[in-house]
């Protein structure tokens, strides 16, 4: 090799940078449920037996994207978790030091501020797809434990508005 000081520090360099970014560049971890949902034929027609009823009427996966999406339901998530503080504790040490340069130039950043970011960035990362009898729920998050703790919230709000909605259906039926 004629250029061998060139060679090994080009090794080198590139060596001390593969390594920099496994320190400096934040994980991403993907926390993943799937709620596996089944059509109920019985309820649509126990209140009036000869009522033709379409076939995605009782769809139970009907409009599960808007439901976990919904901006009331987003602040819901982030107050479950207590995302506000956590945020900012589990931050990537490099975003931490971005954070807080910005924070020194423009200022330090009001509650209700921070709370439309995280609904923006939840709103992004938050991945809801349905598929029929399925509810694909998924995030993307520096945090492993965060990304479970919001993807069970988010399982779980979902679970009970449908819940209440199936309750309220029945109760109309009756009424």
């Amino acid at each position: 090799i004629r250029h061998k000081k060139l060679a090994l520090g080009i090794a080198g360099f590139v060596m001390v940078m593969t390594l920099g970014a496994l320190v400096f560049v934040p994980r991403t971890y993907k926390s993943e449920t799937k709620i596996l949902a089944q059509r109920n034929l019985v309820m649509a027609t126990l209140g009036n037996p000869h009522r033709s009823v379409p076939q995605d009427a009782d769809s139970p996966t009907r409009s599960a994207a808007e439901a976990v999406l919904k901006r009331d339901n987003l602040v819901s998530l982030i107050k479950q978790v207590n995302l506000l503080d956590e945020w900012k504790s589990t931050r990537a040490p490099i975003l931490a030091v971005r954070d807080k340069i910005f924070e020194i130039m423009s200022g330090e950043k009001s509650e209700e501020d921070r709370l439309e970011e995280l609904i923006g960035l939840l709103s992004k990362r938050l991945e809801v797809k349905t598929e029929e009898g399925t509810v694909n729920i998924a995030l993307e998050w520096p945090d492993a434990t965060l990304a479970y703790r919001i993807v069970s919230a988010a399982q779980q709000n979902f679970l009970e508005s449908r819940h209440a909605g199936m309750l309220s259906f029945e109760w109309d039926i009756e009424a």
